[in-house]
């Protein structure tokens, strides 16, 4: 299961946009707007494990009830909608005094995910064996008794 749906990219961007983004060949096929909206979320998940990989989580990140937190739902939404419009070849200009709206969601994405991987923003998953703390109100001991 991924952590998110082509619905939740949707709600992001827009159902119009992400046909639109998705449909480079501008041919208006459904089949490969669907799969390339598929490789978008194949892509986005990859990102997300890259990105948590080695950090305080067991991957893939799921809730105990099976279903993704919302707040790396949200992360791979957007990073798959990010895919879909930077891989149609449109750049925006970069203007380093008033970054374009689509690059300050990319850097508040990465921000995320780097807080989650810090600890600092804190999911309710499963902890790795090898994360770096404990949830709150336990303590770590390295010792064996």
């Amino acid at each position: 299961m991924g952590y998110a749906t082509r619905t939740d990219v949707e709600n992001v961007f827009g159902k119009g946009n992400v046909t639109k983004w998705a449909d480079v060949e501008g041919e208006n096929n459904a089949t490969f707007v669907t799969t390339r909206v598929t490789e978008a979320l194949s892509y986005a998940d990859e990102r997300v494990d890259d990105m948590l990989r080695d950090g305080p989580y067991v991957l893939p990140l799921q809730k105990t009830d099976g279903t993704t937190p919302r707040t790396v739902r949200d992360c791979a939404a957007k990073l798959a909608g990010l895919w879909l419009y930077e891989s149609r070849g449109i750049r925006e200009e970069a203007d380093e005094s008033s970054p374009s709206p689509l690059s300050r969601m990319a850097k508040n994405v990465e921000r995320t995910l780097d807080s989650i991987n810090a600890g600092l923003i804190r999911l309710d998953v499963p902890l790795s064996d090898t994360n770096g703390f404990a949830p709150s109100g336990v303590t770590v001991d390295d010792e064996e008794e």
